[in-house]
């Protein structure tokens, strides 16, 4: 529940996950912003008692409990590891053997330096006593009272029911313990004495249950973890003062008072009745609470003779009221409300929003012989931090449920993105050799794609072919609806013709000079196709026109780089507005149909001696991607009137804004008192409703005013 309020539905698979990389040391930004719960270490020993005590004896079970004890309180991966190791060969041990003893002198070690206090009893040796002849017995097994059936092993299927990398790792470390003791199951060690301490259900049981979900209930991300994993402290949200302690045993205590005295121990199954429990006798509840802290304070236990009273406010009206010092002042503050709203929510419009999830640092890609463009699109798509991030996020695939293009293509991004953020952390530049492009070419092929690597457009067929579908297997929002619609000259009516879902804008060469945003204005608009108006009965013909429905969070568009004697190239800019190609059936600003120019494609030469390179961009400017060569170029070499003329194949735009419910939910509460009756676009932003209204004059039409 915690983590799908305060996380933005993430759910717990996606959580492990995140857990996983913060402990791995690759966690992004947005990895350590949202919030890490933790469960009760009280409520947790308390399951784990209970599960212990299916598959142990009585006596054994404060046993099984310590060995958790020990795994609790593991503050790295890597002294879990070990703990578990040792706990897998105690408990899978048939035999005494020297494994065995090793083990188990170490995490007797272990439970000595997590008690601090010599004088604890060290559960782990209780009960259990070394002969003359280094034999190990025990008694916490002979229980005449138990009549659980012991070591019974868990079926293979029913085991593991959680998937998760920590999963992975555990099951790994338990398989290779397994099949080392199998060696002592030989006849030459038969002479060795039993183990009495072997339980090999109980392991599984805490396999199964338990270490699938680490990070949850023990020590590896609790309290401030920044520095544990080499994090910057200005990355990771320090917690709370209320998270320092390891148990809510605090806060148990005082609920004691209302669990006991106030409510008789009684279970209310909802809220007003517990509610109007406390009303009917607040006055007496205060004063038996006044009671109970007296007599738990004195040694008589006797209450005093004297009624006690209620307090009184020691407070004159007529004296001047002292300004607060703390964190709480009466000052002025430095911005109004208004301008601390405008600064915290119309700046999720601001093209920093698209540094989020970015690569530390571009991919070097060998050239494989004729690999240019592959290289080029794949680096189109690293560039997008918002692309990189949605991958990084996702689940595990499985690749019996995915189509073999999505999940080898899938591989290979996942691949380039390790690489970037493992040479960004070592400080190397690492290079992805031409072995692992041939290699994952074959793949490609074996998979079903057919792409001609010797012809020019080949960019552009391997992304309808590959990247459309993985990027609609990610959920990413790339597509456009393009409409036909109809405006009728006598009744003002808009009617829908045809609709087309498309993945790319195509975009033509033209006969000037011309920005992107005159191109599509020119491209989009009034058709030669007359109709006749449904909805009226005038059989007059009306002009029909094509728009588009909706502008999405990423934005392709193809251009043909062949440019003749008549025709010139596109003028790139860092920003198009899409506004004016937008259906009359929606409202929007600028902000909605805003877009940045994160990267584009050029190609030099003709089929077989093309060459492919990407321009992207990064939080620190504009860098030419040219296979193994990254170099950062000025914008003027790019934009402006000393650009160079490049043939552009494909450009990728992105939109800063996102989804926002609370925008939506306000636009429509002023467009509901509005005279214009038009529909509404499903994404919309803030600045939309508020730059609608003040263009709008609402507040002077309110019915409400």
């Amino acid at each position: 529940a915690g983590i799908q309020v305060f996380n933005g539905d993430e759910t717990m698979d996606r959580y492990i996950e995140r857990c996983w990389r913060i402990i791995q040391r690759v966690a992004t930004k947005r990895d350590l912003e949202i919030t890490v719960v933790h469960s009760c270490l009280g409520h947790f020993m308390k399951n784990v008692k209970v599960n212990a005590s299916k598959v142990l004896g009585k006596k054994q079970v404060s046993f099984g409990m310590w060995l958790m004890a020990l795994l609790v309180n593991s503050n790295t991966l890597n002294e879990m590891m070990i703990i578990w190791r040792n706990i897998c060969i105690v408990l899978l041990s048939t035999n005494q053997n020297d494994q065995f003893k090793i083990s188990l002198s170490t995490l007797s070690k272990m439970a000595d330096q997590m008690n601090g206090d010599p004088e604890k009893t060290n559960f782990v040796l209780q009960n259990v006593s070394v002969t003359t002849k280094g034999h190990c017995s025990s008694t916490i097994n002979a229980d005449n009272d138990d009549d659980v059936t012991h070591d019974v092993e868990i079926d293979e299927d029913d085991r593991f029911c959680i998937e998760s990398s920590f999963k992975k790792l555990f099951i790994t470390i338990y398989q290779e313990n397994k099949d080392l003791l199998k060696s002592y199951d030989a006849p030459e060690w038969q002479h060795l004495s039993a183990n009495p301490l072997f339980s090999a259900a109980y392991l599984s049981r805490i396999l199964k249950l338990y270490m699938p979900t680490a990070p949850i209930w023990s020590n590896l991300l609790l309290g401030t973890f920044a520095q544990r994993y080499g994090y910057s402290s200005n990355l990771v949200v320090p917690p709370c003062s209320c998270h320092f302690g390891r148990t809510t045993g605090k806060s148990e205590s005082q609920m004691r008072v209302l669990k006991e005295a106030i409510l008789s121990k009684k279970i209310y199954s909802r809220i007003d009745e517990v509610v109007s429990k406390l009303g009917d006798t607040i006055e007496a509840v205060e004063i038996q609470f006044a009671d109970f802290i007296l007599i738990k304070r004195t040694k008589n236990r006797v209450l005093p003779a004297k009624k006690q009273k209620k307090i009184e406010e020691p407070w004159n009206k007529r004296t001047k009221i002292i300004k607060p010092t703390g964190v709480y002042t009466s000052m002025k503050p430095s911005m109004n409300l208004v301008a601390m709203v405008n600064t915290r929510l119309l700046g999720q419009n601001d093209d920093s929003n698209l540094d989020v999830g970015q690569l530390p640092s571009f991919v070097r890609i060998e050239n494989a012989g004729n690999t240019c463009w592959f290289n080029s699109i794949i680096q189109m798509l690293l560039a997008s931090g918002h692309i990189v991030e949605t991958i990084r996020k996702f689940h595990i695939i499985d690749k019996d449920l995915v189509p073999d293009k999505i999940f080898i293509l899938s591989n290979i991004l996942k691949t380039f993105i390790s690489t970037s953020i493992s040479s960004h952390t070592n400080g190397r530049k690492e290079i992805i050799d031409k072995n692992f492009i041939k290699d994952h070419f074959g793949y490609l092929r074996w998979a079903g794609f057919n792409i001609e690597t010797y012809k020019k457009y080949c960019v552009f067929e391997f992304f309808q072919a590959a990247i459309i579908p993985m990027l609609l297997f990610y959920n990413i929002d790339f597509q456009y609806v393009l409409e036909k619609s109809m405006q009728c000259s006598s009744c003002q009516e808009i009617t829908s013709l045809t609709r087309e879902t498309w993945s790319f804008l195509l975009v033509s060469q033209t006969a000037n000079e011309e920005t992107f945003d005159n191109i599509t204005a020119n491209l989009f608009g009034p058709v030669l196709d007359m109709q006749i108006c449904d909805k009226c009965l005038k059989n007059d013909l009306h002009p029909t026109s094509i728009s588009i429905l909706n502008c999405p969070k990423h934005l392709f568009v193809h251009l043909d780089p062949h440019v003749t004697n008549d025709t010139k190239r596109p003028k790139l800019t860092t920003h198009v507005d899409f506004g004016n190609i937008l259906s009359n059936n929606g409202i929007c600003t600028r902000s909605y149909s805003r877009y940045t120019l994160q990267s584009f494609i050029v190609v030099d030469g003709t089929d077989n001696k093309a060459h492919n390179m990407t321009y992207a961009r990064s939080k620190l400017g504009w860098y030419c991607l040219n296979d193994t060569n990254i170099t950062l170029v000025k914008s003027l070499s790019i934009f402006g009137d000393q650009a160079k003329h490049q043939s552009v194949m494909m450009v990728h735009f992105t939109r800063p804004s996102d989804i926002d419910v609370f925008s939506i939910a306000l636009w429509n509460v002023f467009t509901n008192f509005s005279p214009i009756n038009i529909s509404l676009t499903t994404n919309l932003s803030l600045n939309d409703a508020v730059n609608y209204f003040a263009k709008y004059h609402l507040i002077e039409n309110n019915p409400l005013h």
